[in-house]
């Protein structure tokens, strides 16, 4: 009771510190590690009393066979009381550990706060007299969703207006700029990308979350407020909704209704001309292929050329009209490719660190498991030697040395299991992204380990403890 109850208080804990991270503090993360070591180890020396109490009850428990497994099993799990709490605490560390830095190279966990779209192209829309199909930003995007059709791909082309616009608190004397969107124009792209549509009232502005975790905070408490936009004298309430869309890492993007970015572009007095976002995905981003590569390779190579012809022009004395034709070929872009292969350098090193840390932590329990095994084998040769000159067949010791050996092997691991399932499920929950699979992988893969030595030490130590029982001058 005491060891479910400790049990309780630790996994409680973590939920606590999960569904409240903003009022948590370190302390009750310490009290989780804290009361889960304690449940492991009261665990560890109390089932094996509760096992031999069961055992007791059973009406066949004073049958020899049953009676001596009952008895060699609940003393090996008392004297190893210790140790299979060590191996199971270590073996929780190592699986959580190999887990997490397995997940820092998925896809999921480095985009999970980007724009989930293949190509992000920004321009602004210039003012010379040039049509929006004209400019040769467009074209250059138009060319870019022609290739991947062209190759077999399926990809969708979606083109909005962003406008940067100062909100005014009611409170404050300065402006705070923003990218503003239609509403109109926020939903056509909301639909292909698969989120949530919005559709502000008359007098009303929603602004998005700019990351995952800024999402959840607006889900626990969204805030309002009474604002004014740059161009306007019209009070407007500006409330938070946790749909993560952010077009630009500088800025709030706020969604309007149509009605007011129409009167936004009608206004003379502020001439605003908005940046143009082209947006290209299709689903195979992801798969390496060369097309992908030479899409980035020829977007990096315009902007060096955009950026020496700059250099080129800098210190020359050019009217308006110029400047505004040579920024013409002006573009920023992002690649989601691109964005996960940077990840994946910078947290190569990390990846490598945390796998062969878990490789020692396994190494380590294995270890422990291999030498306490063989470290007793005088003592249990002579145990099993008793047992065969009284006539008890090789069938049944081997029958008892196994069981003795699953629990050693499986159990802990089984009780590590449970540990680092929930461990991994507090940190999903505050990544917001499901990379269970990586989880499962491991868990297969340390399965697949411990059977393996489960069976090479089974195997050698029914050998040793063979020639032991049945000849005297092997002690």
């Amino acid at each position: 009771i005491l060891a479910f109850s400790c049990l309780i208080l630790g996994y409680g804990s973590l939920i606590y510190f999960v569904k409240s991270i903003n009022n948590s503090n370190l302390f009750v993360l310490f009290s989780c590690v804290f009361f889960t070591v304690a449940a492991t180890f009261l665990f560890f020396h109390q089932v094996s009393v509760y096992y031999y109490l069961w055992k007791q009850k059973q009406t066949n428990y004073w049958q020899g066979k049953n009676l001596l497994l009952a008895a060699t099993g609940a003393y090996r799990g008392k004297e190893n009381a210790n140790l299979f709490s060590l191996i199971t605490c270590t073996a929780a560390v190592a699986l959580v550990g190999v887990s997490v830095t397995a997940s820092l190279g998925s896809t999921q966990a480095n985009t999970r706060n980007n724009l989930p779209v293949a190509f992000l192209i920004r321009h602004t829309s210039s003012q010379a007299t040039l049509s929006e199909n004209e400019q040769p930003i467009i074209k250059m995007g138009k060319e870019i969703f022609n290739d991947l059709q062209s190759a077999g791909y399926h990809p969708t082309y979606e083109k909005i207006e962003s406008y940067s616009i100062g909100l005014l608190d009611e409170n404050e004397n300065e402006f705070d700029y923003v990218s503003l969107i239609s509403a109109s124009s926020y939903n056509r792209v909301a639909k292909q990308l698969g989120l949530e549509t919005l559709n502000p009232e008359e007098n009303q502005l929603l602004q998005t979350a700019a990351n995952l975790n800024e999402g959840a905070r607006i889900r626990k408490h969204s805030q309002t407020e009474t604002v004014f936009l740059e161009f306007s004298d019209q009070a407007f309430s500006l409330k938070e909704v946790p749909t993560n869309f952010a077009l630009i890492y500088y800025q709030n993007t706020v969604i309007a209704p149509d009605a007011v970015v129409m009167e936004m572009k009608k206004n003379k007095e502020i001439p605003i001309f908005p940046d143009i976002y082209q947006l290209i995905d299709y689903p195979n981003w992801d798969d390496q292929s060369a097309l992908n590569n030479q899409i980035i390779a020829n977007l990096n190579q315009k902007k060096a050329e955009f950026e020496a012809n700059l250099d080129k022009h800098y210190d020359q004395d050019l009217d308006e009209s110029a400047w505004n034709k040579l920024y013409q070929d002006f573009f920023e872009f992002e690649s989601l490719y691109n964005t996960v292969l940077k990840k994946r350098q910078a947290n190569g090193f990390i990846l490598m660190i945390g796998l062969l840390i878990g490789g020692v932590f396994f190494l380590f329990a294995s270890s422990i498991l291999y030498f306490r095994l063989f470290g007793d084998l005088d003592k249990e040769g002579r145990f099993h030697r008793s047992l065969y000159q009284i006539g008890l067949p090789p069938k049944l010791r081997h029958q008892i040395v196994t069981k003795q050996l699953v629990t050693m092997y499986f159990l802990p691991m089984l009780v590590a299991t449970c540990h680092s399932a929930v461990a991994f499920w507090g940190i999903v929950q505050l990544v917001q992204v499901n990379i269970w699979h990586y989880f499962l992988i491991i868990i297969t893969v340390y399965l697949t380990l411990q059977l393996i030595l489960f069976g090479i030490s089974r195997w050698r130590y029914l050998k040793h403890l063979d020639l032991r029982a049945e000849n005297p001058q092997a002690f």
